[in-house]
């Protein structure tokens, strides 16, 4: 019988547990927490899914079988490679699902890819907008315009850019089949953010992106008091077309100026939640599939660039790094 693990077992990993328990494939599933608590929260969540899997609640690596199918690692990024660590020491791992931000440290995206330079297991990184139908609609119609140079926005209230950015990054690589050269932090504002998190941090302010065929990216996240929870507002635009993305309507609106104006409006399947969205990642994965995420080196190469960039600039502002970004 197929097996799955989900490390990390509190919001994110119980949303995986209920996502995976939507299978209909037949497979054990062990849930890895040292927290009881973030346990009991996993077990009541697994209860609100009708499904006839075995599922273990554990607390130590040590408890899992010695071959496993899938594994989700979700917990955060100050532990996550001592996690993969004690995960491959211990099994034989064929698939690998990694929560963002990767890790804090550029010397652990190192020595992560150093870890599994030659080794067999599939290794990816859960940015989960590649897998929605929105996008890959919206992926067909860019690589449609191969002359373009596009300006994207992403310009919203309190959504977190140093939880969040990387999402927006990975989907722009995607959707122009392009990769981020480098970050400028310099309009990011002084003032650092406490994360929803403990122990971590949040950055609010612009953040400017500049891709391999010279597409440019800008972040911006105002702090403002009011919490507001509409969608950031995300355009992409040349001299020739511009294109709204509404994820709250799972919408893309399309002005082009060439050959004659016209607008057309593409409506996609609404955005799935992570909870549906693990039920495929486990379906792909253990049915031999392409699952859909990025693969690990694409992410480090994105994720080293963005966090050497706020480390740099957690250091223009005094702030004592220890050579690490507390992101999560």
């Amino acid at each position: 019988m197929k097996t799955i693990a989900i490390i990390g077992a509190g919001q994110l990993g119980s949303r995986h547990l209920q996502g995976v328990l939507k299978s209909e494939l037949n497979f054990k599933v062990f849930v890895i927490d040292p927290n009881l608590a973030s346990i009991e929260v996993a077990r009541i969540r697994s209860k609100e899914i009708a499904h006839n899997h075995e599922v273990y609640f554990k607390q130590e690596i040590s408890e899992l079988p010695l071959e496993l199918n899938l594994v989700i690692v979700a917990t955060n990024s100050d532990v996550r490679l001592n996690i993969i660590k004690k995960l491959i020491s211990q099994s034989i791992i064929e698939t690998l699902i990694l929560e963002k931000v990767l890790f804090q440290a550029l010397c652990e995206y190192k020595e992560a890819l150093e870890l599994f330079e030659e080794s067999p297991t599939t290794v990816l990184v859960n940015h989960p907008r590649r897998m929605q139908e929105l996008y890959l609609g919206l992926r067909h119609f860019i690589l449609g315009c191969p002359n373009e140079h596009f300006e994207v926005e992403f310009i919203g209230h309190n959504w977190g850019i140093g939880c969040n950015a990387l999402h927006v990054s990975d989907i722009v690589e995607f959707l122009f089949d392009d990769f981020v050269m480098s970050y400028d932090c310099r309009h990011l504002d002084r003032e650092i953010l406490q994360s929803k998190r403990n122990n971590f941090i949040e950055f609010s302010g612009k953040l400017i992106g500049t891709t391999h065929k010279g597409h440019n990216i800008t972040l911006v996240s105002y702090n403002t008091i009011k919490n507001h929870q509409s969608y950031p507002q995300f355009t992409i635009k040349s001299p020739s077309v511009s294109i709204e993305v509404k994820e709250g309507s799972s919408e893309i609106i399309i002005s082009t100026k060439k050959p004659k104006t016209s607008i057309q409006t593409m409506t996609f399947t609404p955005l799935l939640f992570q909870s549906d969205l693990s039920k495929i990642i486990a379906d792909k994965a253990l049915k031999g599939q392409i699952v859909g995420l990025t693969s690990l080196n694409e992410a480090c190469r994105n994720h080293m660039s963005f966090v050497s960039c706020l480390i740099n600039h957690l250091e223009s502002i005094n702030y004592i790094t220890n050579d690490k970004c507390p992101i999560t």
